[in-house]
């Protein structure tokens, strides 16, 4: 791999050539048609990037949403894990992103979360996150899921919450935000 870095910063940072690259990336990869677009009056404004590159060059790029989970009366703030492609694939770039996102849940204490289709776990379980497999069943979201019967990739926090839920496999866990 060549040498890059990750950078991480809210979305009202991102540049106009970071934001076209993303939006295009997201549509190659997962036909997202949603634009993302950072303004002061919208969430992908504090939104937290993460963008892997190489001499300037965008070669990898996630996010992070706040988001609240509702489990067995309790509420949870947690990150929610979204949008995580490599551009330039097996360079090792998506794992550096990756591994970058973990510290940095790791590093606020808090629960982090996301879906995937199942065809791309084996990368997560890679990169050292934990997996519920078919967990996406776990969750009621009131948009439905891209991926139904999806597993649910996570990096445990100071919260307990997966931990709970693994104890508590038939109690469903309220995600009152749409499906991100």
């Amino acid at each position: 791999m060549d040498e890059a870095q990750v950078i991480i910063l809210p979305g009202k940072d991102l540049s106009k050539n970071d934001i076209e690259t993303i939006n295009k990336a997201r549509l190659e990869e997962f036909g997202s048609t949603a634009i993302i677009n950072p303004q002061s009056d919208n969430e992908d404004w504090t939104k937290i990037y993460f963008l892997a590159k190489n001499e300037n060059r965008l070669v990898a790029f996630g996010r992070l949403h706040d988001v609240k989970v509702i489990f067995k009366n309790e509420i949870y703030d947690i990150f929610g894990i979204a949008t995580v492609a490599s551009i330039e694939k097996g360079k090792g770039y998506g794992k550096m992103l990756m591994i970058a996102m973990q510290n940095y849940i790791q590093k606020k204490g808090k629960t982090g979360l996301g879906f995937c289709n199942k065809a791309i776990t084996p990368f997560y379980e890679k990169c050292n996150l934990g997996v519920i497999v078919k967990g996406q069943k776990r969750f009621y979201h009131p948009t439905p899921p891209r991926f139904h019967n999806s597993d649910v990739i996570y990096v445990a926090g100071k919260d307990n919450l997966i931990e709970k839920m693994l104890q508590h496999p038939s109690e469903i866990a309220k995600i009152p935000r749409p499906h991100w």
